[in-house]
């Protein structure tokens, strides 16, 4: 039944993001970076293909803990990409620029390392 739920959820988060999401990329350092120059989106998809996640569970938890003060992510392992989710409402004015930064100091961390 759980798994049901985090997958259900998953779909939900990729659904409503799919129209309007913009490209992110996730560098080899775990930072994310949006594009600059245009206005700050409501949520950007990134390629997690690299990331060797067991099954959807496993990946929304990574995730979960990956989520710091202004934003959170969702990962759709099924096309093998995350949807990032800056907290606009929090930050109505922070520009592009300033959202890399953010993410800068709050890089994802690479799944192997969390491994007992």
């Amino acid at each position: 039944m759980k798994s049901l739920f985090i997958l259900f959820s998953s779909l939900i988060f990729c659904a409503a993001a799919q129209g309007q999401a913009k490209t992110a990329v996730l560098h080899d350092d775990g930072r994310l970076e949006i594009p600059e120059g245009e206005p700050v989106a409501d949520s950007y998809e990134f390629d997690i293909s690299d990331m060797a996640f067991q099954n959807e569970g496993e990946a929304v938890e990574f995730f979960r803990v990956q989520a710091a003060e202004a934003h959170f992510i969702r990962p759709v392992l099924s096309q093998n990409k995350a949807v990032l989710f800056p907290d606009k409402k929090a930050y109505p004015d922070r520009t592009a620029q300033q959202w890399n930064a953010y993410f800068s100091e709050h890089p994802i961390t690479d799944p192997s390392s969390l491994e007992d």
